[in-house]
């Protein structure tokens, strides 16, 4: 037994489990403010008026990955004298992308598309959204780089104190969808002067950076947008695309049940895997640099991952419908129907999610976009049938969840395999 408690304990410990507990701990503090709000919020806002916030998040969140063309990413691995240039490349890119995304979102609006109608010019407050998103993953991508995990950890739990405090306010006053939309624009710009403040440090000797130098930096991971973007983008695409098909071809009630049942889904990727993500990129980079491969941080990583999915997400099939009824109140109880039907997706989505840099550190982005490719695919399909009537909301739930988990196994293996070749 005791052998068995060290082999884990020397897992544990080639996993870098410190620095993920330190960025869980901060997505725990926030994450146990949003379960503590949500059931006041779900009393407080109708199912509607859920509907509506994730219509719009939607939007955002769909072309977030556009924001600087992913080039964010090569500031964690990038030598010492390029970091400046990358950083002045990544704010010129959100800038000019939120350009076109205004331009874009404006002509599109004007063709009359109903799908949005009933947020009015609220709308446009995803652009705002869209440019937090951006600077964010520049910040976060410093903070990664310069192992301030810590700060990471503190600004996502000042971000939940504050957002959920506004929209437990405004809920009391009715503002409806309102007060959801300030709520989340206040929880996204939180904390982030705090979080950028090393790199405003650098803020003159960034923008003093040559021109021709960026262009360098620009061309030397071109990587990232021609093979890390396509990918990403497509798998964002085809998750924020969800929100839009129930909404617009079932009704926006039922869109706001689905909102609550992915929130509560997504709080082991946000809590475990996305922290692990960045912590296993640094740690798999590190041992590719020195081995030419990264099996080592793979096979420890995924054990990890594997054991909490496991067991996190079967605990979660048997409690969801009665734990959704008595937490935000008998209306809510499709939410939990909604999550015991997308718990294997997610279950197979939290372990892979945590290991999906290992085709930018293999190289190995265009295969990447090609499988993923197959989520869209998946959901544009699942639209149409949706669409012709074939399916009701439950139907297209269960059509999704299954194909989805089918790809991920794909994933895994695929990174599997990846991890063990020798690509130095």
């Amino acid at each position: 037994m005791m052998a068995i408690w060290n082999r884990i304990k020397l897992i544990m410990e080639k996993a870098d489990t410190k620095h993920i507990v330190i960025l869980s701990m901060g997505v725990l503090g926030g994450q146990i403010v949003n379960i503590l709000v949500q059931p006041i919020a779900t009393r407080l806002y109708s199912p509607e008026a859920f509907g509506n916030l994730s219509l719009m998040i939607s939007l955002g969140t769909m072309f977030a990955p556009i924001a600087t063309l992913q080039y964010h990413i090569a500031i964690v691995h990038s030598k010492k004298e390029e970091e400046f240039a990358l950083y002045k490349l990544n704010f010129l890119l959100v800038a000019i992308t939120a350009f076109f995304f205004f331009f874009c979102l404006f002509g599109y609006l004007q063709f009359g598309t109903p799908k949005y109608d009933t947020v009015g010019s609220l709308i446009y407050i995803s652009i705002l959204w869209y440019i937090m998103n951006g600077l964010v993953s520049i910040v976060e991508s410093y903070n990664n780089r310069h192992n301030e995990y810590q700060l990471m950890a503190k600004v996502t739990f000042n971000r939940a104190i504050v957002s959920n405090i506004v929209k437990v306010i405004l809920g009391v006053f009715h503002f409806e969808v309102l007060g959801l939309v300030i709520a989340q624009t206040l929880g996204y710009i939180a904390g982030i002067k705090k979080q950028s403040k090393s790199i405003i440090q650098h803020w003159n000797d960034i923008w003093k950076t040559d021109g021709k130098q960026v262009l360098e930096v620009a061309s030397r991971y071109r990587a990232q947008p021609l093979y890390a973007l396509p990918g990403i983008f497509i798998l964002q695409f085809s998750y924020s695309a969800l929100a839009v098909v129930i909404n617009t071809l079932f009704s926006t009630r039922e869109g706001g049940f689905f909102s609550l049942s992915v929130t509560v889904l997504g709080i082991p990727l946000s809590l475990v895997s996305n922290n692990v993500s960045r912590v296993f990129f640094k740690n798999a980079s590190e041992e590719y640099e020195k081995t030419g491969s990264f099996y080592s941080a793979f096979r420890n990583t995924s054990v990890m991952l594997i054991s909490l999915s496991v067991v996190g997400f079967s605990l979660l099939w048997f409690i969801a419908e009665p734990a959704f009824s008595l937490v935000y109140g008998k209306e809510w109880v499709r939410s939990g129907v909604f999550v015991k039907r997308l718990i294997p997706m997610y279950a197979a989505r939290f372990i892979v999610t945590g290991m999906m840099h290992g085709f930018v550190i293999s190289n190995k982005q265009r295969l990447k976009t090609i499988l993923q490719s197959l989520f869209i695919a998946a959901m544009a399909l699942g639209y149409s049938l949706a669409a012709s009537g074939r399916m009701e909301v439950e139907g297209f739930l269960s059509y999704i969840n299954w194909t989805y988990f089918a790809l991920y196994i794909v994933l895994f293996f695929v990174l599997w395999k990846q991890s063990k070749e020798e690509h130095g």
